[in-house]
């Protein structure tokens, strides 16, 4: 029987402290502060609202303890999201005023 180090064993896993989420749209001037911010965990879903919408995929690489502490005060809120009943796929959405908070975490286009 082979018995693994702790160091070894922390190799084979990957912890992240960043919550990364993306929206598909334009924020060429940052994150507006008067709407709520839709994103997505997953990338592949903010490809296709920026394709449909002619803007660019945005990444928030956001720390886990904001984004859970987001979450306990209710600042951002999980759906079901659906577009036009043709793709769907998890949206968080964020309430409007925190965008000097989000301007933080977000990674510019490419």
């Amino acid at each position: 029987m082979h018995n693994k180090g702790a160091a070894n064993i922390a190799e084979d896993f990957t912890f992240s402290n960043t919550t990364n989420l993306y929206h598909g749209g334009n924020h060429e001037n940052g994150i507006s502060p008067i709407r709520t911010l839709s994103t997505t965990d997953d990338l592949s879903y903010a490809q296709f609202y920026a394709d449909k919408t002619g803007g660019k995929v945005y990444t928030i690489e956001m720390p886990n303890d904001v984004f859970n502490s987001m979450k306990s005060s209710q600042s951002v809120w999980k759906y079901n999201d659906s577009w036009m009943g043709i793709n769907s796929g998890t949206e968080w959405r964020f309430n409007a005023g925190l965008s000097d908070e989000l301007n933080k975490y977000i990674v510019p286009a490419k």
